[in-house]
């Protein structure tokens, strides 16, 4: 079975038969190059549908599991929430004050550590497209 054939093709075909014409009345070398680079760019633009299909293919069940983890991790908090946030503050402050920060394991401080250090990269990361510049405010 024949596969569907794009307009962009069929007008990479027209101009190769033209170059073929004009390469059979003269032995021009440059012709000829253009001419086989004409024949692989039609044979790309032929595969591109079936590339952007597959890619698609591909790409949809990745997509589906993105939102629907999306939908649950990406959502503002709401209001109920705020309280845990206090009470989580307020934990940390305890454990500042108490010395249980010493208690950790270091697995646990280290994992601390990394969130901590994400935290801050986010709030440069946001400081430099708030900018707009990686390097000092436009004045």
């Amino acid at each position: 079975s024949e596969e569907e054939q794009s307009p962009a093709h069929y007008s990479l075909l027209l101009l190769n038969t033209r170059l073929i014409s004009r390469l059979a009345s003269s032995q021009d070398s440059s012709l000829l190059l253009l001419q086989l680079h004409f024949a692989k760019m039609s044979k790309l633009v032929a595969r591109i549908p079936v590339l952007a299909k597959s890619a698609v293919d591909a790409a949809t069940p990745k997509l589906n599991t993105f939102i629907r983890y999306a939908k649950v991790e990406l959502v503002p908090p709401t209001p109920a929430e705020f309280g845990s946030v206090a009470q989580g503050f307020g934990n940390i402050v305890k454990s500042a004050q108490t010395g249980a920060w010493k208690q950790l394991t270091v697995k646990d401080a280290s994992r601390n550590t990394l969130v901590a250090i994400e935290v801050l990269c986010w709030f440069f990361i946001g400081e430099c497209i708030g900018k707009g510049t990686i390097v000092g405010y436009q004045v």
